[in-house]
């Protein structure tokens, strides 16, 4: 009797390990809400801010097969301030420094799309991911005015730093954990790639004779990394 009530236990424990793994199969549909560190790279100085930023992701993904599937995120980005004085400590000692002036343009929501491998797991799961992240137009300038101390040379100093609207190549591996049914909580990192390069200029005219006596302009990729967490519904 013993030996039959284990020998029931044993089945019922593979039909609902089973049934736990079809169900994890046909779960198509998958949303998913996720916090973020968002550090960007930049292979020249800038004085616009490349420090860690915060982000938030929502993302759906379609799976048409157990393991493949195609996603679509909105990515809500809160920029960091700029360094603005790094700029001026070359001319505080030397010159009185007025006039000045700047604009930033940086829309804080971005947008990817791409395809997606899980390994479709029943109590945790791991996802591959490549695609597009597409981020719109972005704007720095910041400007000022010198004047040289004891002589009457007064200057204009201009810096620009402009990104166009482009996309970058996103790569990404997410780990999942199973809490529940439905619910996984995720860990992820995620590399961005730029497709184009931004712009850095720099122009420094003399405001007696309207002459430009220095300039420069600087072609640059602005990489990012980010690693995120979060939690995702499967439907």
């Amino acid at each position: 009797m013993r030996k039959i009530y284990i020998g029931l236990l044993v089945i019922v424990g593979l039909l609902n390990a089973v049934n736990l793994q079809a169900q994890n199969k046909i779960s198509r549909h998958q949303l998913s809400v996720s916090n973020g560190i968002f550090k960007p790279l930049q292979d020249i100085p800038s004085w616009t801010s490349l420090t860690p930023t915060f982000t938030t992701n929502f993302t759906y993904t379609f799976f048409p097969v157990p393991h493949w599937g195609v996603f679509t995120g909105m990515h809500i980005n809160i920029p960091g301030g700029n360094d603005v004085n790094k700029l001026k400590v070359p001319y505080q000692n030397t010159h009185y420094i007025k006039n000045e002036d700047g604009y930033d343009s940086e829309m804080p929501i971005s947008y990817s799309i791409g395809a997606t491998y899980r390994l479709n797991k029943l109590s945790w799961d791991l996802q591959l991911s490549m695609g597009f992240y597409f981020v719109v137009e972005e704007d720095h300038s910041y400007s000022f005015d010198l004047k040289e101390k004891n002589t009457n040379m007064v200057h204009n100093i201009n810096y620009e730093q402009k990104l166009g609207a482009t996309g970058s190549l996103l790569t990404s591996a997410i780990f999942y954990r199973r809490l529940s049914r439905r619910m996984y909580s995720s860990l992820g990192v995620k590399y961005f790639l730029p497709l184009s390069k931004g712009t850095q200029t720099y122009q420094k005219r003399n405001l007696l004779t309207n002459e430009i006596e220095d300039s420069y302009s600087k072609r640059f990729r602005r990489h990012h990394i980010e690693v995120e967490w979060g939690i995702s519904w499967r439907l």
